[in-house]
């Protein structure tokens, strides 16, 4: 009987020392996988930073953080910050593929972690499946990315993805006024009439510092509801408003930005003169556009308004001579051309 007790004791140290064994190990394995991780970090870090300057040295950087990020994966083949990094890596060397294989297994081990979501959609919008990069910058609570992907589409004048990605950076912030600004002006683009007016709206509530700004968006709002007098009405608010931030010395950059005097803004004298042709009061009408022109607008679509309200007030030489400059902008502009040549033809 004292021979077995002895047995099972000496099976327990053996065990207890096998465990703090593995636990020795396990330890030592995730301390040098951290190690080079960490190598493997600064080695990304300073490619990233090299990109736009000396590509070579990026190559070099970028390698070295793969070779430590690999040498990490073998000491700690579990670890989900190594496949991030790794998926890091390689789309910074311009393997998407690649880089989608370790996030994607990163991001099914451990579904909640943000920075995989994040580069997961970096991967995916790089591969061209921005719906899926969308769902996973929300998910990741990332604002900046979605901002940039938004402006993307903008700029391509892709305004109906840019609508969604915006829709999607408000729900990740939907306290800020700059995204339903944002979002209200591609869903006009698009035709959305409905939604800009919603996101508009939103946005002058929200607003509380420029109000200037928030002014000329309500006078848009107006504007697409046919409402021309209440969009002159806040017009004139924000020239007004902007005319005595003049007088208020600006420290800021919000502060001088804010302080712009709309005054000599030929876009806003350009709506105005719209809006007053859409009343009927052409004479309002020309000093209006006339202001833009004198503010330095060259656009046709100024050109043919001045043209118009010219016409409106009887004086068609003045109106034909401006038709002529819209067409020597946009020669297949069908309206000026019909009016050309109606005019030409009358003298």
């Amino acid at each position: 009987m004292k021979g077995r007790n002895v047995r099972y004791r000496w099976i327990l140290v053996g065990l207890l020392v096998l465990s703090m064994a593995l636990l020795i190990v396990g330890f030592w394995r995730n301390l040098v996988s951290r190690a080079y991780v960490q190598m493997g970090s600064i080695e990304l870090s300073k490619g990233l930073a090299a990109a736009g300057i000396t590509p070579v040295l990026a190559e070099n950087h970028l390698l070295l953080a793969e070779r430590y990020l690999q040498r990490a994966l073998a000491w700690n083949p579990s670890d989900t910050d190594t496949y991030v990094k790794l998926g890091a890596t390689s789309l910074a060397a311009g393997q998407t593929e690649r880089a989608l294989v370790y996030l994607v297994h990163a991001k099914d081990v451990h579904p909640g972690d943000r920075l995989a979501s994040l580069w997961l959609g970096v991967a995916y919008s790089r591969a061209g499946r921005d719906q899926v990069a969308v769902d996973l910058f929300r998910e990741a609570g990332s604002y900046g990315q979605l901002l940039m992907l938004g402006y993307q589409y903008s700029w391509s004048d892709n305004f109906v993805d840019a609508a969604r990605v915006f829709r999607a950076a408000i729900a990740v912030r939907p306290g800020d006024p700059l995204m339903y600004y944002q979002l209200g002006l591609m869903e006009e683009a698009a035709g959305n009439f409905t939604e800009a007016i919603n996101a508009y709206s939103t946005y002058a509530l929200l607003e509380k510092k420029d109000v200037a700004q928030k002014y000329l968006v309500e006078a848009r709002v107006a504007e697409l509801q046919e409402r021309w007098s209440d969009a002159l009405t806040c017009y004139s608010k924000a020239i007004d408003i902007s005319s005595i931030s003049r007088t208020t010395p600006a420290s800021t950059p919000d502060e001088r930005r804010l302080a712009a005097d709309l005054r000599n803004d030929p876009e806003i004298h350009f709506r105005m003169g719209l809006d007053y042709s859409q009343l009927g009061r052409h004479e309002d009408s020309l000093r209006e556009l006339q202001e833009a022109v004198r503010l330095g607008s060259t656009s046709k679509w100024t050109y043919r308004a001045l043209a118009d309200a010219f016409f409106n007030e009887g004086e068609f030489q003045s109106s034909l001579a401006w038709y002529r400059k819209v067409l020597e902008i946009d020669p297949k502009d069908w309206w000026a051309t019909e009016r050309v040549q109606a005019l030409a033809g009358a003298r």
